[in-house]
């Protein structure tokens, strides 16, 4: 499990700025196997659901690609979850959970200009005074 947390992601290389899904690059199943078998010891030491996260690593592997083949053990309701998941994407979610995205989206993009100007106001403030720190 080291190597996997070893990636680099180089920014300056990496035009659309995507952050690289580190699971993809293990090619050795059995070894992504071992590594969801040592996670789930360190999650719940007294009772590891093995299974289930061996499922977990090789489903977030290839989320798209995820199937039967790939996936040895899938239960019929994990396979359809899968194919709705697919296929539906955000629209299938929980009303809640894509209500709570989009005002968390919106709250951001009409935030960030605010914060951005407030933090200009502040700076030109430290370098007009010549301010070291404000205390209130």
């Amino acid at each position: 499990m080291a190597n996997l947390f070893q990636s680099h992601i180089d920014l300056e290389d990496n035009e659309h700025r995507e952050i690289d899904n580190p699971l993809a690059h293990i090619e050795d199943l059995n070894q992504l196997d071992e590594d969801a078998r040592q996670f789930a010891r360190r999650v719940n030491p007294e009772a590891p659901d093995f299974r289930l996260w061996e499922k977990a690593a090789r489903v977030a592997r290839d989320p798209l690609g995820s199937s039967c083949e790939s996936v040895p053990n899938l239960t019929k309701q994990e396979e359809n979850v899968l194919k709705k998941e697919r296929s539906k994407g955000f629209w299938s979610q929980p009303k809640t959970l894509r209500v709570t995205i989009v005002t968390l989206c919106l709250g951001t993009n009409t935030t960030f200009p605010f914060l951005t100007r407030t933090s200009i106001l502040i700076n030109s403030i430290y370098l007009k005074y010549n301010v070291s720190s404000i205390d209130f």
